[in-house]
């Protein structure tokens, strides 16, 4: 399962330079890259049991930069885990906001309260 995880990051990263190639110039462009995004989170959630959220927010295209501590990694037990600047996303709850938190160490993903 880590396998096909980090071969969905790597799509997920590659997805997001096909942003930053294409721009704001192709709008039907833009929309099939977001309906891609939305495939892989759906897919990611998915594996790991978690519900699925629709990203309210609108992450920005730029690539995975970290932003602040770092916390214990669930998967690897190392401290990689960190906030990934540019990307948060509306709680399904409505209450507040949750950052994606990307491990430098093993490739996990997780949506976490801000």
């Amino acid at each position: 399962m880590s396998d096909i995880r980090n071969r969905l990051s790597a799509l997920q990263r590659r997805l997001d330079e096909l942003q930053v190639a294409v721009g704001d110039g192709n709008p039907e462009a833009n929309a099939l890259i977001v309906a891609l995004r939305d495939d892989l989170n759906r897919l990611s959630a998915d594996m790991v049991g978690e519900a699925v959220i629709e990203d309210k927010a609108g992450a920005s295209s730029e690539t995975l930069e970290q932003e602040g501590d770092a916390l214990k990694c669930p998967r690897c037990t190392l401290r990689g885990l960190y906030a990934v600047k540019g990307r948060l996303r509306e709680r399904a709850e409505g209450a507040g906001r949750e950052a994606l938190h990307h491990c430098w160490s093993c490739g996990y993903e997780v949506w976490r309260p801000s």
